[in-house]
C-alpha cells in the first residue's frame, strides 16, 4: 500500500504537538511495516526564506526513514509527484493550507483521503486578533473542503469532534477517535521516577504563555491564593508580560522557571521528579503533554476543556476540575495529602498501556483499510 503524507514536517527534536504525531506516525508505517510505502510531502511555507519559483516548481530531498522519504516540494512538483507516485491513501497529518490541492487528485484516482483534525482553525482564527482577514479566510476555505470531501475524521477526543460540529457540517460515519500516543521515554521516566519533595509541591505547565486560551493567567490568580510554598515550571516558547512576570517574582510562595522546549528525552527527565502536570487550558482539544506526563508519574489536574480528561477516572489516576476555586482546593488536598499524590500517580503511569505508540499505530492501520 502506498501513503502520501502531507503537512509539516520538523526535522529539529523539539516539537509541537501535531508535529510530533506526525513524525510518530510516518515513522510508524515507515520503519514498522515494509507492506507500506510511504512518502512525506511539506511545502516551502516560509516566504521570508523561499520565492516565487521554489514555491511553485521546487523539490529538496530532505531525508529518508526506513523505507520512506521526505521531500519539501512545489505546488506543481506536488500534483506531478502525487500522479506519479499514485498514492492509495493521501493522510493529511496536521493543518497546513497547500494540501487542499492533492483533493483535485481524486478526479483521476480513487485515493482514499484522511484528515488529522489536531485543531479547529475556524475555531482557534476567530480568538487570533494578530492574523489578517486575509489568512483567515484561506484557512476556513481549505478546512471547508478538508471536512467536505475527506475520507475519514480523525479526531483526538469527543470535545474535538463537538467543537468541529459548530463550525462544519460532517457525516458521523467519517469521524473516527484516535489520541495522541505516548513515547516509550515517558514510560521509563514513570519507572525510575524519583522521590516526590515533601516540602515544595512542583507544578509544571506546558503551553505558549502569551495564548489566552491555554489559561497560564487563570493558573497564576489561583496559585496568589494558595498559602504553601509551591515551584512552578513552565515549557513555553513565550514569557508572560513584564507586569505578570513581576507579579509573580514578587509572591512570596511562587517559585517560578521558564524553561525552553527540550528534547523527548531531557523532556521525560525533565518530568521525573516533578508532582503535578496542570491544564488550565479553555481549549484544548486533547493534550498530548498531559498523558505523556500521567506516564511519567505526575498528577494530571486538568480542566474540563481538556479534550484527554476522558481517561481520567477523577480521583484515581488524575482529577478534573471546572473553575478556579475547585483548583485551589485541589491543590490544597495534594499539598497536605502527599500520599494521595503518589497513590494518584502510581495510577496516573499505567495510562502508557492504553495510549503507547504502538497501539495507536495500529488504530491508524485499521483507518488506511
Amino acid at each position: 500500500m502506498k501513503i502520501l503524507f502531507a503537512g509539516s514536517y520538523n526535522d529539529k527534536d523539539t516539537f509541537t504537538g501535531p508535529e510530533k504525531v506526525a513524525r510518530r506516525i510516518f515513522d510508524s508505517f515507515s520503519g514498522n511495516s515494509p507492506e507500506y510505502q510511504t512518502t512525506f510531502i511539506s511545502y516551502f511555507s516560509d516566504g521570508n526564506i523561499y520565492g516565487i519559483f521554489k514555491k511553485l516548481f521546487g523539490q529538496d530531498f530532505i531525508s529518508s526513514e526506513g523505507n520512506g522519504n521526505i521531500l519539501r516540494l512545489g505546488i506543481f512538483r506536488m500534483f506531478l509527484f502525487a500522479l506519479k507516485y499514485r498514492p492509495d491513501v493521501i493522510h493529511i497529518i496536521n493543518f497546513e493550507r497547500f494540501p487542499v490541492l492533492l483533493y483535485i487528485f481524486r478526479l483521476f484516482s480513487k485515493v482514499k483521503i484522511v484528515y488529522n483534525v489536531h485543531g479547529i482553525a475556524a475555531f482557534e482564527d476567530s480568538t487570533n486578533n494578530k492574523a489578517s482577514q486575509n489568512l483567515k479566510s484561506k484557512d476556513r476555505f481549505c478546512e471547508k473542503i478538508y471536512f467536505r470531501y475527506s475520507d475519514t475524521l480523525i479526531f483526538l477526543s469527543e470535545l474535538s469532534k463537538t467543537t468541529a460540529r459548530k463550525f462544519y457540517d460532517f457525516d458521523d460515519s467519517k469521524a473516527v477517535i484516535i489520541p495522541n500516543g505516548i513515547d516509550k521515554e515517558f514510560y521509563e521516566a514513570g519507572k525510575a521516577a524519583k522521590p516526590k519533595s515533601e516540602r515544595t509541591l512542583k507544578i509544571v505547565f506546558i503551553g505558549e504563555i502569551l495564548k489566552k486560551e491555554k489559561g497560564f493567567t487563570e493558573l497564576i490568580s489561583a496559585l496568589f491564593k494558595i498559602d504553601f510554598s509551591i515551584e512552578l515550571f513552565a515549557i513555553s516558547d513565550s514569557s508572560p508580560d513584564s507586569l505578570l512576570l513581576s507579579e509573580i517574582n514578587d509572591s512570596s510562595n511562587i517559585n517560578f522557571h521558564l524553561t525552553d522546549k527540550m528534547d523527548t528525552e531531557k523532556y521525560a527527565e525533565f518530568l521525573s521528579n516533578k508532582d503535578i502536570y496542570i491544564s488550565p487550558s479553555t481549549y484544548e482539544q486533547f493534550s498530548i503533554a498531559a498523558v505523556e506526563s500521567m506516564a511519567a508519574g505526575l498528577v494530571p489536574v486538568v480542566s474540563v476543556e481538556t479534550g484527554m480528561n476522558t481517561y481520567i477516572d477523577n480521583g484515581v489516576n488524575g482529577i478534573v476540575y471546572s473553575n478556579e476555586t475547585e483548583l485551589i482546593s485541589i491543590l490544597n488536598k495534594l499539598n497536605y495529602d502527599r500520599d494521595s499524590i503518589f497513590n494518584i500517580s502510581e495510577k496516573a503511569k499505567l495510562i502508557y498501556n492504553e495510549l503507547n505508540t504502538e497501539k495507536i499505530f495500529q488504530k491508524y492501520k485499521n483507518v488506511y483499510k
